[in-house]
């Protein structure tokens, strides 16, 4: 259950980049960072909007094992950096079924958090649903959203609906990513007309 009180928006940063480590190379884009209040907290909500678009066309093991052959990558680095920071494991079979999009939005949703002073951070998955959208893929992210809820939970059975938020998660913390600062995940749906 998220903090009580009552929530004020204050800010909102379209298109925000965070940074997600010292590696070079292309960082974490949120689609929409709102900063508010939440009673007394501060709050932070990572927004990413989807259709029926996927969260990333990359499995973490399949990126991670593809990019690990090329000369001065730094993916596969990263990679074992945000699951020791997010899950204090190595990467493990749970970890490489991951969407990355995923694994690296959840890291940037606490970095996000933490560069605002913000008490309380919201990793929010906000879904346009409409009659036109490919249905299959819409599935398939349900997938992908639940598997990152179970693993961060440590729940396979833990149901993910949407309208609810689910959390506090607390993450083992590295680099970057602090380990203080709650993390909540919850998914809206908005139809489309």
């Amino acid at each position: 259950m998220v903090p009580a009180g009552e929530i004020t928006l204050t800010d909102a940063y379209p298109e925000c980049i965070v940074t997600l480590d010292r590696f070079a190379g292309e960082q974490r884009n949120t689609d929409l960072l709102v900063l508010g209040t939440v009673g007394p907290q501060k709050l932070a909500i990572s927004i990413e909007a989807k259709a029926d678009e996927p969260f990333g066309d990359q499995l973490v093991g399949e990126y991670y094992d593809r990019r690990r052959t090329v000369p001065g990558s730094n993916l596969p680095a990263r990679i074992d950096a945000l699951s020791r920071a997010i899950f204090n494991a190595d990467l493990n079979p749970k970890i490489r079924s991951l969407r990355y999009q995923l694994l690296h939005a959840t890291a940037a949703a606490l970095i996000a958090a933490q560069q605002h002073d913000a008490d309380v951070a919201i990793f929010l998955v906000h879904e346009f649903i409409s009659d036109r959208l490919n249905l299959a893929k819409v599935a398939c992210n349900k997938v992908d959203w639940q598997a990152l809820v179970a693993a961060l939970v440590d729940d396979p059975g833990i149901q993910a609906p949407a309208d609810r938020a689910i959390g506090p998660v607390r993450v083992a913390g590295g680099e970057h990513v602090p380990s203080d600062i709650p993390l909540y995940l919850g998914k809206i749906q908005t139809p489309l007309r």
